[in-house]
């Protein structure tokens, strides 16, 4: 089967990205009514939220196995037809059963389709021997930013079942126009890959050597910052600063939208500034944002708090993505896989953590708590450094 042309590839891979990013964003919106709609406090959606972040986990340790039996394109495919009746049944739930079956249904959808697009993405890079990576996660902040933006006020219009069925419709429907130029089969995820000169044996899970694990304590902790903001910030918002519906998806929205500009810039920035300095000033400037954001009295001035943080939350990520994926003796897409199920693991399950301490301690600790946690990421700066000189004598 011919190759599909890189632009075309990367057009239909940046719009799968778009999508993901869109639903994600749209849930961000739907978590305040869901919990409104069940009756139940943030500690019980946070139990809900554990569950599809359990699911989550378990369907990214079997994707590689079913992208090398299927293909990437037909992983994403058949998780976004999952999406559209899953978003618009759980819209109908009424016990907390139920809408935990819903919400792992959700999150392991997307989790597939998140390893498969991203797959296609490494393949598209490596064949286009340039820096590309932070673009196509632009494109997922651009989705996340749209649905954020506009969930409120579509709500509104439409009703939430409605809205919910509309954006997995429209999900399902750009995988399906992509569909050819996707990637069939990825290099970037294989179940066979071996370490050079290891005599062709089959490679562990996870790795016994300590570097892929330090990148993988990063990505795990932008993971659970970019977590609790797409999780809690519209419930931090309505709760704790009295704003409407219309405007308690403008948090998350503002982080999406300054993520999206600096992920665009990431690989510009990578080249210029390197990626220690630009790996320290992110955290700065992410910690910042959060600081701004738990001090403000009202929603306004906490929307720019977070909007503030994406820019330095944008790069922590790919970063430790791209040290992990230089590592030294590893099979092929062990270190970046390791990185990435720390830091999914961190993604989909502290925030049920973080809902609970929101209920009890208020959501102001939550992301005091996390602005903490990315100041203190700048002792693990100079391994990135040294990785970065690492990878460059290669």
């Amino acid at each position: 089967m011919p190759i599909p042309s890189k632009a075309r590839s990367r057009a239909s891979v940046s719009a799968v990205f778009f999508a993901n990013g869109l639903v994600i964003g749209c849930w961000a919106v739907l978590i305040p009514i869901i919990i409104v709609n069940l009756a139940i406090t943030e500690s019980q959606m946070g139990l809900i939220i554990l569950f599809g972040g359990i699911s989550a986990i378990i369907a990214l340790t079997l994707s590689s196995r079913l992208i090398s039996a299927y293909g990437a394109r037909a992983v994403i495919c058949f998780a976004s037809l999952a999406l559209t009746p899953c978003l618009f049944l759980m819209q109908w739930v009424r016990s907390p059963v139920s809408a935990a079956l819903f919400v792992s249904l959700i999150m392991a959808s997307l989790a597939f389709q998140d390893v498969a697009m991203n797959a296609n993405a490494a393949d598209l890079e490596h064949r286009s021997k340039r820096k590309i990576m932070s673009s196509f996660h632009g494109f997922w902040s651009a989705g996340a930013m749209t649905g954020a933006f506009s969930g409120g006020t579509l709500i509104s219009y439409m009703g939430t079942p409605f809205f919910a069925f509309f954006i997995g419709l429209l999900a399902l429907a750009i995988a399906l126009i992509g569909y050819p130029y996707l990637e069939q089969k990825s290099a970037a995820i294989s179940s066979d890959s071996t370490i050079e000169g290891n005599g062709g044996k089959t490679p562990r899970y996870f790795p016994a050597q300590w570097l892929p694990w330090l990148f993988g304590a990063i990505a795990f902790v932008g993971f659970v910052s970019e977590g609790a903001i797409i999780d809690w910030s519209a419930q931090y918002l309505r709760e704790e600063l009295s704003s409407g519906l219309k405007l308690s998806g403008f948090a998350f929205g503002g982080f999406s939208l300054s993520m999206m500009i600096a992920r665009f810039a990431g690989d510009t920035l990578r080249e210029k500034m390197g990626e220690l300095k630009l790996f320290s000033a992110s955290i700065l400037l992410a910690g910042s944002g959060l600081l701004l954001a738990i001090s403000a009295q009202d929603p306004v001035w906490a929307t720019a708090g977070f909007f503030f943080a994406g820019f330095g939350n944008a790069n922590i990520v790919p970063i430790a993505f791209s040290a992990a994926a230089t590592i030294k003796n590893l099979p092929k897409g062990m270190g970046i896989a390791t990185a990435s199920f720390c830091g999914y693991t961190g993604l989909l399950v502290a925030p049920a953590c973080l809902g609970y301490l929101g209920e009890h301690m208020g959501f102001r600790a939550v992301y005091s708590f996390m602005a903490l946690l990315l100041v203190l990421l700048l002792v693990l700066a100079p391994m990135v450094g040294r990785q970065q000189t690492a990878s460059s004598t290669q």
